[in-house]
């Protein structure tokens, strides 16, 4: 059986002291509560993974991002996409949010063997649209025939913060203030 261990609350120290309860599931942190510390335990093979510490920033579930909603937004965070399904999926979002480019864009697409694989790396400065990244897509795999595609792009540009907020939140991604560029 597998199961995650946490201790909570300003003191908390380990997960494996006093204070700790086990989950199995979600788990739900107290509104008070400013650090968390877990590890994941596996009992049947006796193993246990290394303590991490999580800080729970102040201010709550309805805290507004540390960045100004309205101006434009550039999130510098890598999107590395390992299948085919995933590439598409991207693609597709990147169509019905018009406004949002795609930067330093890398494809690879594979033959179904393994045996050929051909690679396109661009970095455009008006950014990538989803009829372009289609279009590079296409063309790849045409060129290897049935198979995969990965995809790996270096950065998101956003018309405001909001609509950067939105494709997180769309995309189940946690928002990180580091990973956004607002000059």
């Amino acid at each position: 059986m597998s199961h995650v261990t946490l201790a909570q609350g300003a003191d908390a120290t380990s997960p494996e002291g006093r204070g700790y309860a086990t989950y199995d599931g979600p788990v739900r942190v107290p509104e008070k509560c400013r650090v968390v510390r877990a590890m994941a335990v596996h009992e049947d093979l006796g193993l246990s993974s290394e303590i991490v510490a999580v800080q729970i920033p102040h201010g709550g579930a309805g805290q507004k991002p540390p960045i100004d909603l309205n101006l434009p937004a550039l999130w510098t965070k890598q999107t590395k996409l390992d299948d085919t399904a995933a590439v598409w999926d991207f693609i597709g979002r990147l169509a019905k949010n018009q406004n949002v480019l795609a930067l330093e864009v890398g494809i690879t697409a594979e033959s179904s063997n393994g045996s050929e694989h051909v690679d396109y790396s661009g970095a455009v400065e008006e950014g990538y649209t989803a009829e372009s990244l289609t279009r590079n897509a296409n063309t790849l795999q045409s060129l290897v025939g049935a198979g995969s595609l990965r995809m790996l792009v270096g950065g998101l540009r956003f018309p405001t913060g909001q609509a950067l907020v939105d494709w997180l939140k769309a995309s189940n991604q946690p928002f990180d203030a580091t990973g956004v560029d607002q000059k």
